[in-house]
């Protein structure tokens, strides 16, 4: 991004021009994958063939997405996850330039960021019957957490820090590559316990608790740099803000992990999907007169 930024004059029209440049790439991408891709699950069947109502009142819905004690921990673990891909991305070109010395760096820090995930998302899926979705998120988790200490370890090495970005990429791309159908084994879950196929609210809120998990983290940090004194309009920060700056690109992510991995370590409900699978098989089949 830098590098294209410079190409382009390195002023505020160069990045008006790279930022509405990939942003319409990001249109153009979205838009195929609406006019591509198309509904084939009718809920309301779903719900009616195993003995569940077609349409439940909204408040009831709400009270069995609350009590559903495994989409609170999805829910944490995604905006914590959330937290570590945006603060990452954040803090990247900040570390480039004053504790690297050169802003340029911050295209090679991501590069090694964004590129292990790219290439090693559509694998994770040859993995998850044997290795099971907890198991590949956890991993992931432990991953940050490794890749978190290597940058605080080496805080000055770019050999280093790339390690620690493969790392933390390979952190962020296991759980985001489960955490959707994580997210599906907890309606199951949902609709075995309550009878109430929430799908729609559960995976609405959970997509808000990324964004959520982003935003906060962008706040935290924004008024923690303010805090230590940052300015932008000069070129070479103090002590106290640089050592801010080293510790939110190696503790931050290193904490947000430790958390997801917490949430892990009581996450049980892969072991019970067979039973209650079991269980809605035979309610249906009740339902059907089977």
């Amino acid at each position: 991004m830098f590098k294209l930024v410079t190409a382009l004059g390195g002023n505020q029209r160069a990045w008006i021009i790279a930022t509405g440049g990939i942003a319409f790439v990001g249109m153009i991408l979205t838009l195929i994958c609406v006019a591509i891709c198309r509904e084939t699950v009718d809920s309301d069947e779903i719900a009616k063939s195993s003995g569940a109502e077609a349409k439940v009142p909204f408040i009831q819905v709400i009270k069995a997405v609350l009590g559903n004690k495994y989409w609170w921990m999805i829910l944490g673990f995604v905006t914590l996850g959330a937290g570590v891909y945006m603060g990452t991305a954040m803090i990247t070109p900040y570390y480039a330039q004053y504790a690297l010395g050169k802003t340029t760096l911050a295209d090679t820090l991501n590069s090694f960021f964004a590129f292990p995930m790219m290439i090693m998302t559509p694998f994770l899926s040859l993995f998850i019957n044997r290795v099971g979705k907890r198991n590949i998120a956890l991993f992931g988790s432990c991953s940050i957490v490794a890749g978190s200490a290597v940058a605080g370890l080496f805080p000055g090495s770019l050999p280093m820090l790339c390690v620690a970005q493969i790392l933390k990429s390979i952190g962020v791309g296991c759980p985001t590559s489960v955490y959707a159908a994580m997210l599906a084994d907890s309606i199951e879950y949902g609709q075995w316990k309550t009878g109430i196929r929430a799908q729609a609210v559960m995976m609405g809120a959970q997509s808000s608790g990324g964004k959520i998990g982003a935003g906060l983290i962008t706040t935290a940090m924004t008024w923690i740099l303010a805090a230590v004194g940052f300015d932008g309009t000069v070129e070479i920060q103090s002590a106290a803000t640089v050592g801010a700056i080293q510790k939110l690109y190696s503790i931050l992510p290193l904490g947000l992990a430790a958390a997801m991995i917490l949430i892990l370590v009581f996450y049980d409900l892969e072991k019970r999907y067979d039973g209650i699978m079991a269980d809605l098989k035979e309610r249906e089949g009740k339902v059907n007169g089977v």
